[in-house]
C-alpha cells in the first residue's frame, strides 16, 4: 500500500512535465540542457552566455544569461579589477518557454537538434501526453485494489487477480511513454562541443579565439587575432551537455515502484479461505444456521 502511494505520487508530479508554465518545467522537465556559448558579434566583441533548457512533453524552458561586456572593456579593466566578478555584474538573464518549433531553431547561433531529427519532439508530443494520462488513471485503480486488500471481506483472488492485471497495463503505458521519448525526442539533442554556421552546418574548424591558449591578444599578433575575431562572426561556439530532468526520473522511479508493488500483491497470500474449499463449506454451513437463528427468533408466536 504505501509503495502503490508513493508511485502514484511519482507518477502524478511526471506528468507536471505537460506543463507550460516556466517554473513548473524548470522542476519537472524530462531532459535538462547546460548550454555555453560563444560568438562574435558585428562590432567583433565576443559575446559569451550559458543557457539552462528545460526540455517538457509539450514546451521547452529557457534561462539564458549573456555576459554584457565587451572584449574592449576586459582588455582595459583585466589587470584593475576582478574580471569574473565584473562580467558576473553586468550579466543580463532572460527567462522563457517556447514551443518545439523554436527550440528546433536554435537560440544564440546554437542549434541543439540534428536537421533530420527538428521536428522529433513535437511529433511525439500528442503521444507522450496520452502516454502519461492513462498509467496515472491505471495507476489510481491499482492504488484503489491494494487498499481493497488491507480489508477481509474484500482481500480475495479476484481482488489480487485485477491488480496485477491493471499494474501490467500501467507498467506496459508508463514504460511505452519513457522509451518514446527516449527514442525520438532525446536521442535527436545534439551534445558535445561545436562550431556552427549561422546556417546550423557545423563547422569543420573552430576559430582559434574560442580556444583558451589563444584567448587574449598577447598570446597572437594583432592580425591573427583580428583574423580569427572575424571568422568568429560567421561561426559560433558551443558545449552542450544533456542529462535527465526530475520528471523523467519520477517515471521511471514509479515504474519501479509499481513493479515492485506487484510483486508483493503476488507474494502477499489471500485468506486461506479463498482457497480452500473445506474451509468455505464451513463458512456456508455456519452462515445458513446463522440465518435460521435469526429466521425462528423473528417468528411471530
Amino acid at each position: 500500500m504505501i509503495f502503490s502511494s508513493i508511485g502514484w505520487i511519482c507518477m502524478l508530479l511526471a506528468d507536471m512535465s505537460m506543463s507550460k508554465d516556466y517554473n513548473v518545467l524548470r522542476k519537472f522537465g524530462f531532459s535538462d540542457g547546460d548550454v555555453k556559448f560563444a560568438f562574435a558579434d558585428d562590432e567583433f566583441n565576443i559575446v559569451e552566455g550559458k543557457t539552462k533548457i528545460h526540455v517538457g512533453v509539450r514546451a521547452v524552458a529557457w534561462t539564458r544569461s549573456v555576459a554584457n561586456v565587451s572584449l574592449a572593456e576586459i582588455i582595459a579593466l583585466q589587470d584593475i579589477v576582478d574580471i569574473d566578478a565584473y562580467v558576473a555584474d553586468n550579466t543580463v538573464t532572460e527567462r522563457f518557454v517556447t514551443g518545439f518549433d523554436e527550440f528546433c531553431d536554435g537560440d544564440s547561433r546554437v542549434f541543439f537538434v540534428n536537421p533530420s531529427q527538428c521536428n522529433a519532439c513535437e511529433d511525439a508530443s500528442t503521444k507522450m501526453v496520452r502516454g502519461l494520462i492513462m498509467p496515472t488513471v491505471f495507476y489510481f485503480f491499482t492504488f484503489k485494489n491494494d487498499w481493497l486488500r488491507f480489508w477481509p471481506n474484500y482481500d480475495v483472488n479476484c481482488q489480487k487477480v485485477m491488480s496485477f492485471f491493471v499494474g501490467s497495463i500501467t507498467i506496459a503505458l508508463a514504460l511505452r511513454t519513457f522509451f518514446k521519448y527516449r527514442n525520438d525526442c532525446f536521442n535527436s539533442f545534439r551534445e558535445g562541443e561545436f562550431c556552427f554556421y549561422s546556417n546550423s552546418t557545423i563547422a569543420k574548424e573552430c576559430p582559434r579565439i574560442y580556444n583558451d591558449e589563444a584567448e587574449q591578444p598577447e598570446n597572437a599578433t594583432e592580425e591573427e587575432f583580428f583574423e580569427q575575431v572575424q571568422k568568429a562572426t560567421d561561426i559560433s561556439w558551443s558545449k552542450i551537455k544533456w542529462d535527465a530532468g526530475n520528471g523523467f526520473i519520477l517515471l521511471g522511479t514509479a515504474v519501479f515502484v509499481r513493479l515492485f508493488s506487484m510483486l508483493s500483491n503476488l507474494t502477499v497470500p489471500t485468506p486461506s479461505i479463498t482457497r480452500d474449499r473445506d474451509e468455505q463449506w464451513e463458512y456456508e454451513r455456519l452462515a445458513k444456521q446463522q440465518e435460521a437463528a435469526k429466521s425462528e427468533y423473528f417468528l411471530p408466536w
